[in-house]
């Protein structure tokens, strides 16, 4: 069993405990569709793809606080969420205390899957903040909505990925990648976190090398670079000439900066 049905199995049996449709001496649901099986097999590839520690994160708990201490300015902090809103709900003025039935309502992430909308967030912090502004934060959340889709017929995006840059080049340099059923090359929806200044030559490639394909194919990247690359030289060595392209032109991408 894999760790995915392991997660789904027990979400389901917690679920079912409180759910008033499930006739628990039949051992089914009494509705015709099985809304705790729908929410289990959500929760459970959310806990499989987000980073650990983001699993449960919602976007009202974005304040630009970490550890207690302001990493981001509150004008960046209200720009970035309503930039958030926007790319997942369709409206910037989107409150964030809605309820997840309002929210799934209202949602655009089916649409941006079909276009193939991008999101890239950047931002350099001091040493002392150890970069952590809630960049892998904002990106869990738009995964966490792409994954909610599941349960709509609506919905045709049904594999996910969120992986360090150095493990992304890593695979690709060394064609493990090939052996990965979901890789950054076909993954329906897709994030690249910790794309970090040039640690290896070959990065700025190997990000070309699957931004070329994930544009062609017109697949939705989520982009987390964790420096401002419009305030260093030479920025496409690092994150490639495609990612640049998007984030100058900002054709069919959003882009938030936290800088």
């Amino acid at each position: 069993m894999t760790e995915i049905e392991q997660s789904y199995h027990k979400k389901l049996n917690e679920l079912r405990v409180k759910c008033p449709s499930f006739d628990p001496e039949r051992g089914s649901c009494r509705s015709s569709k099985c809304v705790c099986s729908s929410i289990a097999e959500c929760m459970s590839y959310h806990s499989s793809i987000l980073p650990h520690g983001n699993v449960g994160v919602e976007i009202s708990a974005f304040d630009g606080h970490v550890n207690g201490s302001r990493t981001v300015e509150n004008h960046n902090v209200t720009i970035a969420i309503s930039k958030m809103m926007d790319y997942c709900f369709g409206n910037s003025k989107v409150s964030t205390s809605l309820n997840r039935y309002e929210l799934h309502k209202m949602s655009q992430m089916d649409t941006r899957f079909s276009n193939g909308t991008n999101l890239i967030i950047y931002g350099e912090s001091s040493a002392r903040t150890q970069t952590k502004l809630g960049k892998t934060m904002l990106a869990s959340v738009v995964l966490k909505e792409a994954i909610w889709r599941r349960m709509f017929k609506t919905n045709k995006a049904y594999t996910y990925l969120f992986k360090s840059c150095p493990e992304v080049v890593d695979d690709t340099i060394s064609k493990r990648i090939e052996n990965h059923q979901v890789n950054p090359f076909t993954a329906d929806w897709m994030c690249i976190d910790d794309i970090f200044l040039k640690t290896r030559q070959t990065q700025g490639s190997v990000l070309d090398q699957i931004m070329s394909v994930r544009l062609r194919e017109n697949l939705p990247s989520v982009l987390i670079i964790q420096f401002d690359p419009f305030k260093i030289p030479s920025p496409e060595e690092s994150v490639g000439n495609h990612i640049m392209k998007m984030l100058s032109d900002k054709a069919n991408t959003f882009v938030i900066s936290l800088g």
